[in-house]
Order: structure tokens, then C-alpha cells, then sequence
């Protein structure tokens, strides 16, 4: 499992069901803008781009307590910071193997909190 689910259900728990649905919607619908950004940073080797995008999907990252996905977010982050490109690829496939498990179990959460 991706999401911490414990974590994830103690932190939302306050909240309406369809905001969190919402969430999930925001997340799932972006993530292929995100993964555009990503591309575009990694291929013109734009360390600002990267850095940001990294950022900002770390943010949203912590948001669903995934943490393995977070940590590589963080590790582009830094390389964005430091203008390193070197494993970035490796780095970024990796990220993405994990989001499509995630993605995955956000539309279970999702079906969880509409039901």
C-alpha cells in the first residue's frame, strides 16, 4: 500500500466525505498535467521547473500520507535546487510507478467515502 490508510482516515475524518471525494478528483485530474511539467523540466533540463513541480506534488504527496512517493518528489526537489540532473530519470520513472499504484487507491478511498 501507498497510503498511509490510518493516517489518511485520522486526518480527514473531520471533514465532509465529498470534500475529501473532492480531493481525490483534484488530485487524479492534475496528475497528468504534473507528470507534463515533470517531462518538460527533466527533457530541457529546467532545474527551476523541476524544483517547483517537485514542490509543489510533494505538497500534495503529504496531503494522502504516501509517504514512498513523497521521499522521491523530495529527492527532485533537491535536484532541481541544485541543478543536478544526474539519476533524475530513474528517479522520476520511479515516482511514477508509485502513482499509478496510488492513483489506484485513491479511487479506492474515493468509492469508500462516497458509499
Amino acid at each position: 500500500m501507498i497510503i498511509d490508510r490510518e493516517n489518511f482516515d485520522n486526518n480527514y475524518k473531520i471533514f465532509d466525505k465529498e470534500i475529501v471525494v473532492e480531493i481525490i478528483d483534484i488530485f487524479i485530474e492534475e496528475y497528468p498535467d504534473r507528470i507534463e511539467s515533470f517531462t518538460k523540466a527533466i527533457k530541457t533540463e529546467d532545474s527551476e521547473l523541476l524544483r517547483t513541480t517537485a514542490h509543489g506534488f510533494k505538497g500534495v504527496l503529504g496531503n494522502f500520507f504516501a509517504n514512498n512517493p513523497y521521499e522521491l518528489a523530495k529527492k527532485l526537489e533537491a535536484k532541481g535546487k541544485s541543478a543536478d540532473f544526474s539519476d533524475v530519470e530513474t528517479l522520476f520513472k520511479e515516482l511514477q510507478d508509485y502513482c499509478t499504484d496510488l492513483i489506484q487507491e485513491l479511487e479506492t478511498i474515493r468509492y469508500d467515502y462516497q458509499n
